[in-house]
């Protein structure tokens, strides 16, 4: 049973596009924790005013973009190879 199905239901009133998003979040955890700590990271930083929302909103677009991308296929090789 796919995560969203536990978390969501049966499923019933879900179209299909939401699924797929559903799935692309909860499916890559790499980089859905990345984006979360992120935006995280962001909150901080105007919570105790080191930052202002104007200087971070390219960094929350970019953490929240990160929430949707699928982590990279790892094929047991190293980095930068053939």
């Amino acid at each position: 049973m796919p995560l969203w199905a536990t978390l969501f239901g049966s499923g019933a009133g879900i179209t299909s596009r939401t699924k797929v998003l559903i799935e692309r979040i909860f499916g890559n955890p790499k980089t859905t924790l990345l984006g979360l700590l992120i935006i995280a990271l962001c909150f901080v930083l105007v919570f105790y005013e080191k930052a202002t929302l104007t200087e971070l909103s390219l960094f929350l677009v970019g953490g929240f973009s990160m929430l949707f991308l699928k982590d990279p296929k790892e094929d047991g090789k190293a980095t930068g190879g053939k």
